[in-house]
């Protein structure tokens, strides 16, 4: 599986948000979320990630093939704690943490993210699974 997507800042948040409801169909609105980005320093041409939602847990591995396409993993966990030690112990350093409130929408076949991101500022993403990566790319 490839996720393709692209990334902006949002200037205004509201006036996007606005749009958004109008259009698009909201499936998760005001959802916290912390993720903890890790490298590898022998290797970064990959994002590992640790990704927690109120009572859920993720790691992700997402793999570059170009800017805008990259091949992605998710797998639920039960127990970040011991993933955390896990990729630390093996080498891994935090890159960074990112705080963020999510509201994500639905409009035909991509999926679109509003980010509220602590201490950073406001983005938007748009994003759409593709299975073929040379569709991907």
């Amino acid at each position: 599986m490839y996720e393709v997507e692209l990334r902006a800042l949002v200037e205004d948040f509201n006036q996007i948000k606005e749009k958004l409801d109008s259009l698009a169909k909201p499936s998760q609105l005001g959802k916290k979320e912390v993720t903890i980005f890790f490298i590898n320093p022998n290797k970064k041409d990959f994002d590992l990630r640790l990704r927690m939602q109120k009572d859920k847990y993720f790691l992700s591995f997402k793999d570059s093939i170009s800017k805008t396409a990259r091949k992605e993993i998710e797998s639920d966990i039960s127990n970040p704690q011991a993933i955390y030690s896990l990729l630390l112990e093996s080498g891994f350093k935090i890159k960074m943490i990112v705080a963020r409130i999510k509201h994500n929408y639905s409009y035909d076949k991509f999926d679109i993210l509003l980010n509220r991101v602590i201490d950073w500022g406001d983005a938007i993403e748009v994003e759409s699974i593709i299975n073929n990566e040379t569709s991907a790319e």
